[in-house]
């Protein structure tokens, strides 16, 4: 039977995070009983760093960091979440916007039709950073408030840029599809 801390790391292996197991055996050595084997799970994916301590069967602790950011998970069900998930990067302090914009994650290449790139943002939350201040900013487009509507559209500009509009409660928006960052 495979330790609870083997399930940890066979969940950050599935989603590209090199990961070890390391059994610490100084009191077991003493007592002699099984539930004082602590288990550490170490994992790490570009700046993100978990650490999961397990004594005997019992989940005591876990530490998770990406960057200065740091979080600790008091559940195991909340450190899968983190490794199954994409850091956000806007808590990656000491990260400028040009950093954002290279680490980009959008579904779409620069010759995508219009009409791809509006059924993969439709349903979504698109974010990016603004140009005016370097801010990093988050939008939900839903379906029923622009699917089929004219100011739903991805067009572009003399100089060649391509802009997304839409709209939503507060009202209209556009942001150029090379700041966009992250589609989820």
């Amino acid at each position: 039977m495979e330790h609870k801390s083997e399930r940890i790391k066979q969940a950050a292996l599935q989603h590209g995070w090199k990961a070890e197991v390391v059994p610490k055996l100084h009191r077991y050595e003493k007592s002699g009983d099984p539930a004082d084997i602590e288990w550490h799970v170490y994992a790490m994916r570009d700046k993100e760093t978990i650490h999961v301590l397990y004594l005997g069967n019992r989940f005591m602790s876990s530490t998770y960091s990406y960057g200065s950011h740091k979080q600790y998970p008091a559940r195991s069900g909340s450190v899968l979440r983190l490794l199954s998930g994409k850091p956000d990067p806007r808590k990656l302090e000491g990260t400028n916007p040009e950093q954002l914009l290279q680490s980009r994650s959008v579904p779409w290449s620069d010759d995508t039709p219009a009409l791809d790139i509006m059924l993969a943002v439709l349903g979504r939350t698109i974010t990016w950073v603004r140009k005016i201040d370097g801010e990093v900013c988050t939008a939900y487009l839903d379906k029923p408030t622009n699917l089929g509507k004219t100011y739903f559209r991805v067009t572009q500009t003399k100089a060649g840029r391509r802009i997304l509009e839409w709209q939503d409660r507060e009202g209209f928006h556009s942001v150029g599809l090379e700041q966009i960052i992250e589609v989820s």
